[in-house]
């Protein structure tokens, strides 16, 4: 469930040519350049209705069944800087920024509040690095598929 939260978020900031990534990525990462990692610092689950049924829905003209929880997020979005020669200063104030403004505009969440944190030297990373949180709401909805619930999706903000 809360895997589809940070992909999503990663996958919008992304197409939104932000280097995203969600915490601990599979791949080695290239240090050379300024990137966001997306995780789940909290999060509160509640029922959406009774038994989590949230109703009918159309689409494209089907009907469909929909269940789903209302999640309220803390979320980090540790952002990474290399140390920029063309500038005196490193690349977090800036990427966060337009993290921001991203992040406010991913299908399915209510951003309520963007945090920007101090900007310190990693000595692990090797980079600098400013852990931003954002705090949102979601509805996390599943629909009904032949007698089968699909896996979580963002559905409507809170």
């Amino acid at each position: 469930m809360f895997d589809t939260i940070t992909d999503s978020i990663a996958s919008a900031l992304s197409g939104n040519g932000i280097n995203a990534v969600t915490k601990f990525p599979v791949s080695k990462l290239n240090r050379a350049e300024t990137l966001v990692c997306v995780s789940i610092k909290s999060a509160r689950i509640t029922a959406s209705g009774l038994g989590n049924y949230i109703g009918l829905c159309t689409q494209n003209g089907t009907v469909k069944e929909m269940y789903g929880s209302r999640a309220e997020l803390q979320i980090a979005a540790d952002i990474y800087s290399p140390f920029d020669e063309d500038s005196s200063e490193p690349g977090c104030a800036k990427y966060a920024a337009l993290v921001e403004d991203k992040i406010r505009s991913v299908q399915g969440l209510s951003v309520t509040e963007f945090n920007f944190g101090d900007i310190r030297y990693d000595t692990a990373a090797e980079m600098f690095h400013s852990a931003c949180t954002v705090k949102a709401g979601a509805y996390l909805v599943r629909e009904l598929l032949g007698g089968e619930l699909s896996s979580y999706g963002l559905g409507e903000t809170v």
